[in-house]
């Protein structure tokens, strides 16, 4: 059976197009609908990097080259927050070692060898920063690969990890923070402007709206058209009543569509509130600030928005039902974190 490879309908054998989408059909129901848009990756190489990392933690990809000369990387919609989370662990190592390929690049232009850097034992340099190291095996040495990629580097304080000259010091710490403060984004990473889902209430009060607006103005337009033809006004010609009589009419049966939408999606936007207080009320018994910093697994608080409201999507997904759609849970979360949590 032939399917449409954009809106996913089936249709009779000898249907070349698809009705709706005017494209043509395919022999195959197409993959692509059965997954999500994960991220859009600028540089060919970081996007196989990507679907490789996605490989090897258990997760198909499709990647396509857009109309911008972009890759869209799209994952199995059931796994889409295994993925994100696997693309955030992507994300950070990738973009260390393009700090780090630039900070060596900028203590080349200074005449500084990084390999030739000396860094202080471990556990020397976590005794400076007041760290109590138990453990035996941190007391071997690192690299200055391992330093520079270090959470102190975010600090600015390298310096504290090198046994170098007061020059090179200077030289290291420069680097660090040109690099780090860097506003490019060498990843070259940028998330698709994806339509934010829209409530069934919200679709309810758009169809509403048009109703009112097209079906009052079409009728009367009609009306006035109706008056024109009886001889009560006489300042149209035939043409243009002509064209205002289609289009006025055209206006009352896009409000007449509208209508009818609107009666289907009482019952949904009903069904949709009813199971938001659901959510709600789930929440509120078993989420507190303690439970969600526990999601936490990074120092930055970008990073740990993402982890909490992942963490929030799993609670929700464990309780209902792994098959709550994506964009609804997104939109819910995000709201939901905003209304309880974000103290900005």
């Amino acid at each position: 059976m032939p399917w449409c490879p954009k809106c996913g309908n089936e249709y009779e054998e000898g249907v070349k197009e698809c009705s709706e989408c005017k494209v043509a059909l395919v022999d195959e129901y197409p993959e692509k609908l059965s997954m999500k848009l994960l991220v859009t990756i600028e540089s060919e190489s970081n996007a196989d990097k990507l679907t490789d990392y996605l490989k090897y933690s258990g997760i198909d990809s499709i990647t396509e080259l857009n109309d911008d000369n972009e890759y869209d990387i799209y994952v199995p919609k059931k796994k889409f927050y295994k993925a994100e989370e696997a693309f955030k662990g992507f994300y950070i190592a990738t973009k260390q070692e393009e700090q780090l390929k630039e900070i060596k690049e900028r203590l080349d232009e200074k005449g500084v060898d990084l390999d030739s850097i000396k860094v202080k034992n471990k556990g020397k340099a976590e005794e400076d920063w007041g760290i109590d190291s138990q453990e035996e095996e941190t007391r071997e040495d690192v690299s200055i690969e391992d330093a520079l990629l270090s959470e102190v580097t975010e600090a600015n304080d390298i310096v504290k990890l090198v046994d170098a000259d007061e020059k090179t010091k200077k030289a290291i710490q420069e680097a660090v923070s040109d690099t780090l403060s860097d506003e490019e984004d060498d990843l070259k990473i940028s998330t698709k402007a994806k339509k934010q889902y829209e409530s069934k209430d919200d679709k309810y009060k758009d169809y509403e709206s048009t109703f009112y607006t097209f079906t009052i103005f079409g009728v009367i337009g009609l009306i006035v058209v109706v008056l024109q033809l009886a001889g009560v006004f006489k300042f149209l010609n035939p043409i243009s009543l002509g064209v205002m009589g289609v289009l006025f009419l055209y206006f009352v049966v896009v409000g007449i569509d509208a209508k009818i939408k609107m009666g289907k999606l009482k019952g949904e936007a009903k069904a949709e509130r009813e199971m938001e207080k659901e959510f709600e009320s789930y929440l509120d018994a078993a989420l507190d600030e303690r439970m969600l910093k526990s999601f936490d697994r990074h120092d930055s608080l970008e990073l740990n928005y993402m982890d909490e409201t992942a963490g929030i999507k799993k609670m929700l997904m464990a309780k209902f039902g792994e098959d709550l759609e994506g964009d609804y849970l997104d939109r819910f979360v995000e709201a939901y974190y905003d209304n309880r949590f974000d103290k900005d």
